[in-house]
């Protein structure tokens, strides 16, 4: 199950499991752009071990991925009109990916 929830538009969470992507635009509907400290954490329940499970963000296609893993917040920063995609890699569900603007 995938969902995006937007607080305040400061803080963005998504939430999904192993290989799933969520692609986000950047834009004032969405993610604003900007500089953001992404966040990897596991579901609470069913979620992926933390040796095992982490976060992939791409930016507009690029290969050149920003892997954000467990315990080690990651600075990262979008500009107007960049396609995100999010992806999900490990061995559970429900986990979430918090993005805290700056």
């Amino acid at each position: 199950m995938r969902t995006k929830s937007l607080l305040l538009q400061l803080s963005v969470e998504l939430h999904g499991g192993d290989g799933e992507k969520v692609d986000v635009k950047v834009d004032d509907n969405d993610i604003k752009a900007g500089s953001y400290q992404a966040i990897w954490t596991p579901g609470a329940i069913g979620g992926s071990s933390k040796d095992y499970g982490y976060g992939i963000i791409y930016i507009n296609g690029d290969q050149n991925s920003i892997q954000v893993e467990p315990d080690k917040p990651t600075d990262v920063t979008f500009k107007d009109g960049d396609t995100i995609t999010f992806q999900f890699a490990g061995n559970g569900d429900n986990d979430k990916l918090t993005l805290d603007q700056k």
